[in-house]
């Protein structure tokens, strides 16, 4: 490297930095990531968009060999599809879709597992767009307005909790209370309020 870099260790555990033939992408262009390869335990085998995805066991993994000769991912547009299918018997393994993590607790037991993963999920504005882009207030307002510990207290029952920054607990630069928005309906309404005025001024400068 040009200068020393402290965390280079770190993110080469990135998905970016996995190894992969130089000829395979430029084989493929810009298609690269609809034909992925890699050093893994399984190889790919097939896409079919809105469908599934297929891998089969690779012989040449130098690690452990696996135990399946093949793994089918389906691909679902709804949740709850997924689940439905997960409960007839047609799937091995599903997402739970929210508002039903307890009842599948307590039917499937272990088989549903609640651990925390290294994960961050998020809404972002278009600022390049209205009225999110020159409307900061607006911003401000929804920011207060959204309940965090409801949604993730009563929709996803207990199983996420509230982000307190852009980086999730568990990860290096991790900080407590990094993000100063919490519920607040009062500033939500005052912001909005001010928003409003502002509008006005906008659209009647003589006022």
């Amino acid at each position: 490297m040009k200068y020393p870099y402290a965390e280079f260790s770190t993110i080469l555990g990135h998905i970016v930095f996995s190894p992969v033939p130089r000829e395979e992408v430029q084989k493929y262009g810009e298609k690269f990531g609809e034909n992925p390869c890699g050093t893994g335990p399984f190889k790919f085998v097939e896409w079919m968009h809105d469908q599934r995805i297929v891998l089969k066991r690779n012989p040449d993994y130098y690690g452990h060999k696996p135990y399946l000769d093949r793994i089918v991912f389906k691909i679902f547009d709804v949740e709850q599809s997924g689940f439905s299918e997960f409960k007839a018997g047609n799937l091995d393994d599903c997402e739970i879709p929210p508002g039903q993590i307890k009842r599948a607790k307590v039917i499937y037991g272990d088989r549903a597992p609640i651990e925390p993963i290294l994960s961050l999920y998020s809404y972002g504005f278009n600022m390049d767009a209205d009225p999110w882009g020159n409307n900061q207030n607006l911003r401000r307002a929804l920011n207060y307005a959204l309940d965090r510990k409801s949604i993730c207290g009563d929709l996803w029952e207990g199983a996420m909790m509230p982000a307190t920054g852009i980086v999730p607990k568990g990860i290096p630069g991790f900080q407590k209370e990094a993000m100063l928005y919490n519920h607040n309906p009062v500033a939500a309404k005052d912001l909005l309020k001010q928003e409003v005025i502002q509008m006005e001024m906008v659209f009647h400068p003589l006022l």
